[in-house]
């Protein structure tokens, strides 16, 4: 495994049984999915050395961490700020080299 870290866009399906789960880094609520298995559709940015290890961070993330995530996609971050528009900054977000 690489010691470089990147940063990765990443989107799951947060089931309702999977419990609550705390990460600092940027994240959003970016709609839901109803039905037989509803879940909140998640995206957020988080720094990893590779991409397993970005799930790794949001598997941690969790309360009591699941046995599987319902992954949706993930990607290379490729600007410095995660937040846009559509994703706006909150207070609580902390990212590397952002005061």
């Amino acid at each position: 495994m690489s010691t470089a870290q990147g940063s990765y866009w990443l989107s799951w399906y947060h089931h309702y049984d999977h419990g609550s789960f705390l990460l600092n880094t940027p994240w959003w609520i970016s709609g839901s999915r109803p039905g037989r298995e509803p879940a909140d559709t998640i995206v957020a940015a988080v720094v990893a050395p590779d991409e397993d290890a970005a799930w790794e961070v949001i598997r941690a993330a969790y309360d009591i961490p699941p046995a599987w995530i319902e992954q949706r996609f993930i990607e290379p971050l490729t600007h410095a700020e995660p937040w846009t528009d559509r994703f706006p900054r909150a207070d609580w977000m902390t990212w590397p080299g952002i005061a």
